[in-house]
């Protein structure tokens, strides 16, 4: 194992978790076992670490080895699928199941309080109520006598607001929780101005010069809209009250778009060549996975915005296309005239395969991923230069420091799946790319091991990108037990390891919530 430390096994632990354990690691070592536990029977460890929970509380945990950094004050925000199972029924789609939001709050001492919280939606309060499923989940479809519709789960990530935190899906509206025990609110409209039957992003944009969050939702009010989308642009008070509309661009057909980016003066937008068939979601008949297609004849549109909306989209496409959920960071270069972005690219859509496949034997493998290099020219409106910078391990979830967006970035953090792995959903690695140098530094989790998306969480008194931490929760199935890293940025070099005493799902995407400074 490189650069983690060893745990102790399963001394100490119940005999009802020894049980476990030792089950996990059988089936780990003989694949073809049986597990009685849990209902799904997994036997990758990507499965383990995404079986779901029903565990809902609170709890206080010193299980720590090496030392938590005393300046590390503040709380760290995990969303993602909570529950793999309705009334008796599994869940097949890594998308699938209903909201649970994490929080493991740090004090500066050698004490992490931890609480998880279902997202308390109507859809999940009918199911429970009914004891069978209701609703078509996102690769799941409900049995056709008793399905209601589709369930909006804010199970992606989260928007932290002065007095409320946004749980957030990109199907609909932001549910608000209270930040204090994660209760939930109910759903959110940015105070009547984003209306119904818009959706609004999972990944909001928070510029760091003036505190604005950006973000985008897909219109489909009416009839006329339901076949002829608009891409619409906002710009939301820092304190969430209201949003203001900067852009509506016609989208042809229902082309899911997963997130953006800022730079100084502008939003950019890549819209791959994703389609949704909205007759069958129209009738009902089946998942919204069932529905999403993938034509590597058309190549990516790119839509640029200013920020200000003083000025018509920019746009442009590019070709051949690639798929991508995920960006890395813009900016601006030559005088505003062009935007250099870097994206997490990979060559075909093969990774929603896998992702659909997450609960069967035998997945495929994920396709190659680049962190990839755009340059556009937005007066002669041309990608002016493409190229990859990465060597094309499988992978994804990028992070870098929050306080660079919308600014040059030297070093960018990933999970990988090592190319050669049997479960392609078990990002074993950590990596740290040095886009500067052109070289990488790798952590291995070690066997049995994998790891979810790293946070970057600066040093109070550190301005460089080297100067902070890497925060990422991790799952042993030796164990059985889901644990939080703290790793100095850049090095990788291991700080502390916060032993949570319970399996809970690593969850999607997060944000680290900084403690109120000390008065005077």
């Amino acid at each position: 194992m490189t650069g983690v430390a060893k745990s102790g096994g399963v001394i100490g632990l119940g005999a009802e978790r020894v049980r476990r354990a030792l089950a996990i690691a059988s089936a780990l070592s003989h694949p073809q076992a049986s597990l009685a536990w849990p209902q799904v029977q997994p036997r990758r460890v990507s499965q383990l670490a995404h079986r779901g929970t029903a565990f809902e509380g609170s709890w206080t945990t010193t299980d720590i080895e090496g030392t938590l950094p005393a300046e590390l004050r503040g709380t760290l925000l995990r969303n993602g699928p909570g529950a793999k199972t309705v009334g008796g029924r599994d869940l097949q789609h890594y998308f699938d199941g209903d909201a649970l939001v994490t929080a493991l709050r740090f004090d500066g001492t050698s004490r992490v309080a931890a609480r998880c919280r279902f997202v308390a939606t109507p859809e999940r309060a009918r199911e429970q109520f009914a004891g069978r499923m209701l609703y078509h989940d996102f690769g799941t479809a409900a049995a056709a006598r008793w399905a209601h519709g589709y369930k909006n789960a804010p199970s992606i990530s989260l928007l932290p607001l002065p007095d409320r935190l946004l749980a957030l899906s990109e199907a609909d509206r932001p549910v608000a929780l209270d930040p204090a025990d994660l209760a939930t609110r109910g759903t959110w409209d940015f105070g009547g101005t984003l209306r119904y039957g818009t959706s609004f992003t999972a990944h909001p944009k928070v510029d760091p010069a003036t505190g604005a969050i950006y973000g985008y939702g897909i219109d489909i009010v009416g009839l006329r809209r339901v076949f002829n989308p608009l891409l619409k642009v906002f710009r939301i008070e820092p304190d969430g009250s209201r949003l203001s509309p900067l852009a509506a661009v016609p989208l042809a057909g229902f082309s899911p778009i997963h997130d953006m980016l800022i730079t100084e003066n502008h939003l950019v937008f890549v819209i791959c060549p994703l389609t949704v068939g909205l007759f069958g979601l129209l009738a009902r008949r089946w998942a919204v996975a069932d529905a999403i297609a993938y034509d590597p004849g058309r190549p990516l549109r790119i839509v640029v915005v200013r920020k200000d909306g003083t000025a018509p989209p920019i746009e442009m496409a590019s070709a051949p296309p690639v798929l991508i959920f995920h960006h890395v960071n813009a900016y601006e270069t030559d005088g505003g005239r062009r935007i250099v972005f870097h994206s997490m690219a990979h060559d075909n859509a093969a990774s929603l395969d896998v992702m659909g496949a997450w609960a069967a034997p035998s997945p495929p493998a994920l396709p190659r991923q680049w962190v990839t290099r755009f340059e556009l020219d937005l007066v002669e409106k041309r990608v002016v230069c493409r190229r990859n910078l990465t060597d094309g391990v499988p992978g994804d979830f990028p992070c870098i420091d929050a306080r660079r967006v919308s600014s040059p970035v030297r070093f960018v953090h990933a999970l990988e799946s090592p190319p050669a792995s049997d479960d392609p959903l078990d990002f074993n690695w950590l990596a740290c790319w040095d886009l500067e140098a052109g070289t990488v530094r790798r952590l291995e989790a070690g066997r049995g091991r994998t790891l979810g998306e790293p946070v970057f969480v600066p040093h109070p008194d550190g301005r460089d990108e080297h100067e902070g931490w890497l925060l990422l929760l991790g799952y042993d199935a030796r164990r059985d037990e889901t644990f939080l890293d703290v790793r100095a940025a850049v090095t990788l070099e291991f700080q502390a390891r916060v032993w949570l005493g319970r399996y809970l799902p690593l969850g999607f995407h997060g944000t680290f919530s900084p403690a109120p400074a000390a008065p005077g």
